[in-house]
């Protein structure tokens, strides 16, 4: 009977002190709401939701990362702010990543953000894990050439009512030439420059569209 009670009291000394220290995040992805279609990086908005019982102080840190398949491809953390995070109380933050692959074909991603407090919370091994994570489904089609390098190695301008267009790459480009209301005035393709004459056309603001078939990019000149 004593060592019962003996048990009894030492196992309630163990919850109490686990009980204080014990912390329970929920990690919540809004945004993207569903799975989805995206061509470059990954985006996302997760909310952060202490559900307690041990309050967060102000500058106390979490951490979150990023899985996609089941790889760890990010990790980082923030501090929390002056009113630190109470049990009940929410945050929200928002990421962008570009992924260091890029699929030249559809892949479908399983993409899992997960938080984590300050190892101070894991002394007594209370953390509470299993709704701290939470995963979507992407869709990426992705070409070998990201968009950056189709914007970076083409250029575009009007001089004495010519558009030069020029790139730097070899590949096949299209142009289609567009007024503000949407009116094309001209379109066609070219490999490494072209020049399209616009004097004929009104003064204003004009988009030139290039692509490549897998790309495109969007730029504005002006006809004087």
């Amino acid at each position: 009977m004593m060592k019962k009670l003996l048990f009894t009291a030492l196992a309630a000394t163990l919850f109490t002190a686990s009980f204080g220290q014990s912390a329970d995040l929920e990690l919540t992805v809004t945004m993207p709401a569903t799975d989805t279609t995206h061509d470059d990086g990954i985006e996302f908005t997760a909310q952060i939701k202490n559900l307690g019982p041990t309050n967060m102080a102000a500058g106390d840190t979490i951490f979150y990362g990023v899985f996609i398949d089941g790889s760890s491809v990010f990790n980082s953390g923030f501090l929390l702010g002056a009113g630190g995070l109470n049990s009940g109380d929410s945050l929200s933050f928002s990421r962008t990543l570009v992924p260091p692959t890029h699929p030249t074909t559809t892949t479908y991603e399983v993409v899992c953000v997960y938080a984590l407090p300050q190892d101070s919370y894991t002394d007594t091994g209370s953390v509470l894990l299993a709704n701290n994570i939470d995963c979507y489904t992407l869709s990426r089609s992705l070409v070998s050439t990201p968009e950056i390098e189709l914007e970076g190695t083409s250029t575009v301008f009007v001089a004495n009512g010519m558009l030069n267009m020029t790139s730097t790459t070899n590949e096949n480009l299209t142009y289609t030439v567009m007024s503000v209301n949407g009116q094309v005035v001209s379109q066609g393709n070219f490999t490494s420059n072209k020049q399209v004459d616009l004097n004929g056309v009104a003064k204003g603001i004009y988009a030139v569209v290039l692509s490549n078939g897998t790309e495109k990019v969007t730029k504005k000149v002006a006809v004087q």
